[in-house]
């Protein structure tokens, strides 16, 4: 296969537009790589970047890189046999190798009961294993997938998703994947590139980008609810906030007092580390907050419940943060409001008191000024 090595890639548009700036990145052979990101991050035109490459004088079915999109571009008149092997028609490969290299992809794609049916004739997901079967079957040294699942219905996509892992494991192919579903993020890609205005903000495997997010905004754009963000100021050893005062683990403590920053603080809080305290049998550890609770959502398996801090004010974190941070950008409540993550059996009810327990060792500490993390 191949690996993809960018280095300083900038793209500027003629009225001057930065749509991806000096973005380096290395993927390896064989590594299924997500770019993820808001709408108008960059994150397509950086994968379209890739398609070119330095091959100006060669067109782009000699490139050795095939593109899977969120449109199928399957062509209507033809049947999934014959879109399939479009692309090694056009590279005059022999009618029998065709077929043997059309019949082993239908396979893999479990499409080989509808190789003489049209397009017309299948269902969403089908076209969309036709679209990679026809990517697949050239053999190429990489993958490009731009938002490939995004016209899919919410069940339709999630089997998808589980179908693109089980072809890249067994394809072995390095595989570079857009989307702005960060659920699809965390759970496809070997690593996870997250993009802000044209300009990556972290790489790192999904699982550290998640507990260890680099500054507020991949903090923000990460994570179902998403994290919850209060402004908070440090004084002997107390993080003072809205919630009310939370002492700092010795490892925090440390690096607020090391760090170069502007002293402004912001903290971080999972919806899932917040507990109901009356669910707990040792209520000794962390620290305890009661809280209104205003709206309840209850999933089955899990409850969200949400509730208000302060007073009345709008998004009471984005009023202290500096201008660069993007946490502008991502979606907030209009209204200062948090939201937890609890058991479905929490004694919570609409219009009452909860009582709900944070570890302070689970908070997320960031400068309010630069939005980045303080603290391993």
């Amino acid at each position: 296969m191949a690996e993809i090595t960018l280095r300083n890639v900038t793209k500027r548009y003629p009225d001057g537009t930065e749509a991806v700036r000096n973005f380096t990145l290395d993927i390896a052979d064989g590594e299924f790589m997500i770019f993820v990101g808001p709408s108008g991050c960059g994150k397509s035109t950086a994968l379209r970047m890739i398609a070119g490459q330095v091959v100006n004088d060669k067109p782009p079915r000699e490139r050795d890189v095939a593109m899977v999109f969120q449109n199928y571009a399957l062509y209507p008149h033809m049947t999934v046999r014959e879109n399939i092997a479009f692309p090694l028609k056009l590279a005059k490969v022999d009618p029998a190798t065709i077929s043997e290299k059309v019949e082993d992809v239908a396979r893999v794609l479990d499409l080989t009961q509808h190789l003489d049916r049209k397009p017309a004739n299948l269902s969403g997901g089908q076209r969309q294993r036709v679209a990679m079967g026809r990517a697949i079957v050239r053999e190429p040294k990489a993958f490009l997938m731009d938002e490939p699942l995004s016209n899919l219905d919410a069940q339709l996509r999630i089997q998808m998703r589980t179908e693109v892992s089980r072809l890249q494991d067994r394809l072995g192919a390095t595989t570079v994947y857009v989307t702005h579903d960060q659920i699809e993020a965390m759970t496809l890609g070997d690593r996870v590139t997250v993009m802000r205005a044209g300009v990556i903000q972290q790489v790192d495997d999904p699982d550290t980008i998640y507990a260890r997010p680099a500054n507020l905004f991949v903090a923000g754009f990460m994570g179902s609810p998403p994290m919850n963000f209060l402004p908070a100021r440090h004084e002997d050893g107390l993080l003072k906030t809205a919630l009310g005062d939370i002492p700092l683990p010795g490892d925090l403590r440390t690096a607020v007092q090391e760090a170069k920053g502007s002293g402004k603080l912001i903290v971080g809080i999972r919806p899932e580390h917040l507990e109901d305290a009356s669910l707990l049998q040792d209520r000794s550890g962390g620290v305890a907050f009661k809280v209104s609770v205003e709206l309840i959502e209850s999933l089955g398996s899990e409850v969200y419940i949400y509730f208000t801090v302060g007073e009345g004010r709008t998004d009471i974190a984005a009023a202290h943060v500096g201008p660069g941070t993007g946490i502008e950008e991502l979606p907030r409540p209009t209204r200062p409001q948090m939201v937890a993550r609890l058991e479905p059996n929490t004694t919570a009810r609409r219009g009452g008191v909860a009582e709900l327990r944070l570890d302070p060792r689970n908070l997320h500490l960031f400068d309010a000024e630069s939005g980045k993390r303080i603290g391993a």
